[in-house]
């Protein structure tokens, strides 16, 4: 744990020299002595490209590790890739299960309340069924209903826009991970 403590605050310059080479190599030590927190934070620095390129899928691996190894840091984490498409080929449904194995865990940090905020940012909701569903997915749903194509291709293009703005403030937020 301090290995990974010592290495944040190489990654962000707080008390230290700025050092994220430093920073890797104490995540690494950290992952070869067992710490389930290096194993996430290998995951953020793989995704963020912090002291090593950016490789989105090893990120996202790192973080299917962490989160089988009980992390729920790195479940949030391997939700929001999920959500996104962020190393992983898109999957709302498998990011719904996780987030409900998060909410009924109670996981205040990092669990529902977290993704919760985060998805309410960024257009999910929770759904009459009650699980987490994007609103384009919700939208989708919709314009099935709608009965004139002209009607439904105008929807699906200002659904596209919608959707393309909030994956890009997602990805300022999210540091472009």
């Amino acid at each position: 744990d301090a290995m990974c403590a010592l290495a944040g605050h190489y990654s962000e310059g707080r008390g230290v020299e700025r050092n994220e080479a430093k920073a890797f190599e104490l995540v690494r030590r950290a992952v070869l002595a067992g710490n389930v927190k290096a194993y996430n934070l290998m995951g953020n620095f793989y995704c963020k490209g912090i002291g090593v390129p950016v490789d989105q899928k090893l990120g996202y691996q790192w973080y299917c590790y962490a989160a089988q190894c009980g992390s729920d840091e790195a479940r949030f984490n391997k939700a929001v890739c999920l959500f996104m498409g962020i190393g992983v080929k898109r999957n709302v449904e498998e990011a719904d299960r996780i987030a409900e194995c998060l909410e009924k865990k109670n996981s205040a940090l990092y669990g529902a309340t977290k993704l919760k905020a985060w998805a309410d940012a960024n257009g999910f909701t929770k759904s009459s069924d009650g699980s987490v569903r994007s609103m384009e997915g919700m939208r989708a749903e919709q314009e099935k209903k709608v009965v004139n194509s002209d009607v439904a291709q105008e929807c699906n293009t200002n659904e596209q826009s919608w959707w393309q703005r909030q994956m890009f403030e997602f990805k300022e937020w999210y540091g472009g991970c």
